[in-house]
């Protein structure tokens, strides 16, 4: 249909109808099966206008099919775009996982490391404490000696002492320490040199094995330290194995959640699938209902046709349908992408937008009117720039019989002066130019059709009223 300014699109059952004469009414409550209807000349009128009714209750229930499917199929979308979004997390998840588990690993390496660490300082102590036991024990056996040596000594005072062969007496008296005095006094000099200088030896070997001692003492306390360094190295490091194991069954979990998530996703989309494609079979369902509709539309038409076939067959040409001003064409007889069909006519429109609201329509050719269909009483108050679901595509138009199966079609019109059945002669006002059924702006929709099929009115040559 025409276009003045508009943005260029048709509902999707407008298409289906681009090949049959069609309009339809309000939605009604018609019965779902195929009308069986007589194509009697007075009844044709009302054949078609039932026919239409039922196809537009059709239609008006596809659409709303389609309404659903199109926001089911954007479920669908919305979630197959979290499908792939939690898609990505859970392989994020799992990375952070891998990673969780080359962390436990490098972590028990490290526990290791340091219980091995520990063995060896546990070993270490160990031999410092044996060698400290034997140091011991050699300390015990140098004294057992010197011990043995200060009792002869203490003989050999004593003898001294009682051949008062000296006047130390008094001065052994007032020592405190026998041995070093012995060791050291002058009462050496009276004893043999051989048995200072054992003694010597003896006293010598107890101070290095004590130093010794000492030095293990020392050394045993910097390894107790040590390990205990390393026992606080391992606990820390068993701590952050232990995190890790906990964070990565967390992860774990989640990752499991989301899984669940995304089949319940799969699921909720294989459902909203199997809706679509249920309501896809009932609108293929009452498509061909639908188009039953149309080929009983066609055969009342041709019904109607054939009974004119004796009228007179005019052969002189046609009269352009409007004032000869108005020439300008929006849409001509070819394909448009935008409406997903054939344009079956041309579109009649006025230098500017309305000018050509209410011109007359007159009658192409002279002949019988066989169709003047009223489907649109809505008129006003309307915006004619806004498409309206009366009437179908063609909202009130009329359909003129001319003999030899050729007819012609007036649409969208605001206004029918004539009725099925009246004889017109060429030139003869027949209707006001109008807006209606799904239409966007003041024009006339103008067939010519020869046995029913459309051909391009551009095809004539026109004569200018």
């Amino acid at each position: 249909m025409g276009k003045i300014n508009r943005m260029r699109s048709v509902p999707f059952w407008g298409r289906m109808f681009a090949a049959v004469i069609c309009a339809a009414v309000a939605v009604t409550a018609a019965g779902d099966a195929a009308m069986s209807v007589s194509a009697s000349a007075s009844g044709a009128d009302s054949a078609i206008s039932s026919l239409q009714k039922e196809s537009e209750r059709l239609k008006q229930i596809n659409e709303e099919r389609k309404k659903q499917i199109s926001a089911l199929q954007g479920d669908i979308s919305g979630n197959t775009e979290a499908m792939r979004l939690v898609s990505d997390q859970i392989d994020g998840i799992r990375d952070e996982m891998d990673t969780r588990d080359k962390l436990i690993t490098i972590k028990m390496e490290l526990i290791d490391e340091k219980s091995a660490e520990i063995d060896a300082i546990i070993l270490t102590i160990a031999d410092k404490e044996r060698e400290i036991s034997d140091k011991q024990l050699e300390i015990a056996d140098l004294r057992a000696q010197n011990k043995e040596n200060l009792a002869r000594f203490a003989r050999l005072a004593r003898a001294l002492y009682m051949n008062n062969s000296s006047n130390m007496l008094p001065i052994l008296n007032g020592s405190d320490d026998w041995y070093e005095y012995f060791v050291y006094s002058d009462i050496v000099k009276n004893i043999s040199a051989q048995n200072v200088l054992f003694m010597e030896r003896l006293q010598n070997s107890i101070n290095q094995q004590e130093t010794l001692i000492g030095e293990l003492d020392r050394s045993i306390e910097r390894l107790e330290s040590d390990r205990a360094e390393l026992e606080r190295q391992k606990a820390e490091f068993e701590q952050q194995r232990a995190d890790l194991e906990r964070e990565r069954e967390e992860l774990d979990a989640y990752a499991k959640e989301q899984i669940a998530y995304l089949n319940s996703l799969k699921k909720i989309n294989s459902q909203i699938q199997s809706q679509i494609d249920s309501l896809n079979i009932k609108i293929s369902e009452d498509n061909k209902q639908i188009e039953k509709n149309n080929a009983e539309i066609d055969r009342i038409i041709k019904e109607a046709q054939d009974a004119n076939k004796d009228q007179t067959v005019y052969n002189d040409g046609f009269l352009w349908p409007v004032s000869g001003e108005y020439r300008r064409l929006t849409d001509t007889f070819k394909y448009y992408a935008w409406r997903g069909g054939y344009h079956g006519g041309i579109d009649i429109v006025g230098s500017y937008a309305g000018q050509i609201h209410n011109a007359d329509i007159y009658a192409a050719q002279s002949g019988t009117v066989i169709v003047a269909a009223k489907l649109c009483p809505h008129l006003e108050p309307k915006n004619p720039y806004v498409y309206h679901s009366c009437g179908q595509g063609f909202g009130n138009y009329i359909v003129i019989d001319h003999g030899g199966g050729v007819t012609t079609l007036y649409a969208h019109c605001e206004q029918i002066l004539v009725k099925q059945g009246q004889k017109v002669t060429k030139g003869d006002v027949i209707g006001k130019v109008g807006s209606s059924g799904w239409s966007s702006g003041y024009h006339l929709h103008f067939e010519t059709r020869v046995n029913n099929v459309r051909k391009d009115p551009q095809s004539y040559v026109y004569q200018y009223k």
